[in-house]
């Protein structure tokens, strides 16, 4: 059986001539490898495609995170350029892994300090389990966020943030993460109910070893913080009103259900029950998780 083996020299010419370029070059029929060299002769044997320059490179199509979504069937192995975070998009066959730049978790490794090039700054990462976390509240500011009242001061606990501004337009999610960005730095998304129940699940329920030292009410449970996810109580925002401060942490899940991850006095993480009015006027906090951890990302699938 007789293979093609292409070589093409690209140069700026009329699209006519090209054509009448591509037409001779795919008549010659050599009994080699099936390869495609562009500006060069001698594919590498490993390649498909075999491109060489010295001063451009290859232009991948550019979608944002909402036209990549719109992808039907994906194809694993599919890339894509994500203009939402500056980053390359590659389908794993269930969902999209992501490789960026310095917007990235710096050096994909979790524990080092996260510097969100928003507004510059600086967040501690932890990893547990497998799922690496910024070990601080969301401290961004923007419109719909607000800071607290209280002994906690907002640089230490982060902003509370509204539905609207957490989800940022996009939609919430079906249970499988890394599709929501929302608020969070580029690189990491809001957790997905799922998200909340693995690290639930990886912790034991122990819900003091996330908590910051000494923070909750004996007998009820005082946080030990062994996973150095460092979480304080410092309640939730309601119609003009703090509530619940010192007893509980509300977090914001991108998962549109009628439970809310909350982390109380008690040694638990619990999903907790909460009304559609709830979410429309109440403001929570933000933990974010991140999109790559190290070579890989975690997936749980919807409970």
């Amino acid at each position: 059986m007789l293979d093609c083996k292409l070589f093409i020299y690209m140069k700026k010419v009329s699209s006519t001539k090209i054509f009448l370029l591509i037409t001779a070059l795919c008549c010659t029929i050599l009994i080699q490898a099936q390869q495609v060299g562009v500006n060069t002769e001698n594919p590498d044997s490993s390649s498909i495609l075999d491109i060489v320059s010295n001063g451009h490179g290859i232009l991948l199509p550019r979608l944002s995170d909402f036209e990549r979504d719109a992808i039907v069937n994906p194809a694993e192995g599919l890339m894509v350029f994500c203009t939402s975070r500056n980053c390359l998009n590659i389908y794993n066959g269930t969902h999209w892994n992501e490789i960026c730049g310095s917007d990235a978790p710096s050096g994909r490794q979790c524990g080092d300090t996260f510097i969100d090039p928003r507004d510059g700054q600086a967040y501690p990462t932890v990893q547990i389990g497998t799922q690496c976390w910024l070990a601080k509240n969301l401290n961004y500011s923007v419109s719909g966020a607000i800071a607290g009242t209280g002994v906690y001061s907002p640089d230490s606990v982060g902003l509370f943030y509204n539905w609207t501004t957490a989800m940022q337009g996009y939609p919430a999610t079906n249970g499988i993460p890394g599709t929501t960005q929302g608020v969070c730095p580029p690189g990491w998304h809001l957790p997905t109910r799922d998200e909340f129940t693995a690290l639930n699940t990886t912790i034991g329920s122990n819900g003091n070893s996330l908590k910051a030292i000494g923070e909750g009410v004996a007998p009820y449970g005082q946080g030990t913080n062994t996973t150095g996810f460092t979480a304080y109580l410092t309640g939730y925002y309601y119609v003009g009103t703090f509530f619940s401060n010192n007893t509980r942490l509300y977090l914001w899940s991108s998962t549109m259900v009628p439970l809310l991850p909350v982390l109380g006095q008690g040694n638990s993480l619990m999903l907790h029950p909460i009304f559609q009015n709830q979410i429309l006027f109440s403001l929570y906090h933000i933990v974010c998780v991140a999109f790559v951890i190290i070579d890989f990302l975690p997936y749980f699938p919807e409970l």
